[in-house]
């Protein structure tokens, strides 16, 4: 490898590996990749604002000797992996962390992301509150990990709407470096507008998707969540008589009051598309068949639904027992739908 950094910038809490990275070529004069990592081929592979970066290995291979950042951590602290690790395989999050740290080869299809409609329906968003507040504490405007979540549309922290990056402008410029103060940014986004009523459900699934973020959890007993929740849709009188089936007319109806109060656009469009008088497929395929894996983002939902706090669900083989802390151990393959 030709190129060899000589400095490198701390990582901050939250920061997307993308943003650490461009905050480097800004310290070099720019924002230009070619500019900032000539000489490096495997930087086409780690610079881009992506879920799941590769070529980790090389990278770490450029840092200077004493800088904090093994591909673990960069993987665990600085990429968004965590978040969707409570509903992968063990097999899959090993697959997943062994194809960052290389080169990516089949990545997407075996987590199942490229058939998922809610990671296109996703966008690139930042807080203005939490730009004013990182260039007063730290110096420096950077990538969020949470903001750029599926479905989070208003900053946990805050609790203030978040600003969304023109998807066309962003894709044209995929290759540049770019931070959230950058004019060429705040020239290309706008506020992300929400109805007063969708504030409170939209900081619930804010706050939800930074714990998933930041726990950093073990896959989850696909059959101890769906316990979970079907207990829970039992106490809140969607389900019927001692045999607990679903009432799927009571269910439609709950669905309808929590995506009534959501916007209709964005992955909230895909999720709250439902036939007529039934909730949507997915609903009841979480509720029913815990044999695949689907999208965090629908078990958040539906978990918000239903006043199930997921980070504190804990684990058991037997799902009519009661739960003890242990290991979380995944029993299904599959893709998220």
């Amino acid at each position: 490898m030709e190129l060899k950094f000589h400095f490198f910038p701390a990582a901050l809490p939250d920061e997307t590996l993308h943003s650490v990275l461009s905050r480097y070529a800004r310290l070099c004069g720019g924002h230009s990749r070619k500019a900032a990592f000539t000489g490096n081929r495997a930087a086409v592979s780690f610079t881009q604002n992506v879920a799941f970066p590769c070529r980790l290995d090389d990278l770490a291979e450029l840092l200077p000797p004493g800088t904090d950042l093994s591909v673990s951590k960069i993987i665990t602290r600085h990429t968004v992996l965590p978040y969707y690790a409570p509903f992968l395989t063990d097999e899959q999050m090993q697959h997943a962390r062994t194809s960052m740290a290389g080169d990516g080869k089949w990545l997407m299809l075996k987590l199942g992301i490229n058939a998922s409609r809610i990671e296109g329906a996703s966008r690139v968003r930042f807080c203005p509150a939490c730009l004013n507040e990182d260039v007063v504490r730290v110096g420096a405007a950077y990538w969020h990990r949470v903001h750029q979540l599926p479905g989070v549309l208003v900053c946990p922290h805050h609790g203030d709407s978040l600003r969304t990056v023109d998807p066309s402008w962003y894709s044209r410029n995929s290759w540049q470096l770019h931070l959230p103060d950058d004019a060429e940014v705040q020239a290309h986004s706008h506020q992300v507008t929400v109805g007063l009523e969708a504030f409170p459900t939209l900081h619930q699934i804010a706050l939800r998707s930074m714990q998933l973020l930041t726990l950093d959890l073990d896959p989850l007993s696909p059959i101890a969540l769906r316990a979970c929740l079907m207990r829970r849709a039992a106490e809140s009188g969607l389900t019927r008589g001692k045999s607990q089936r679903l009432d799927l007319c009571r269910l439609a109806a709950h669905m309808d009051g929590v995506f009534n109060a959501l916007p209709a656009a964005w992955e909230y469009s895909i999720l709250g598309d439902s036939p007529s008088d039934l909730p949507a497929t997915w609903v009841t395929k979480l509720l029913r068949r815990p044999r695949h894996t689907h999208h965090p983002l629908k078990y958040i939902v539906l978990a918000t639904a239903l006043g199930v706090d997921l980070a504190l669900l804990q684990c058991s083989d037997k799902p009519s027992t009661q739960a003890v802390k242990c290991g979380f151990r995944s029993i299904v393959t599959g893709r998220f739908g």
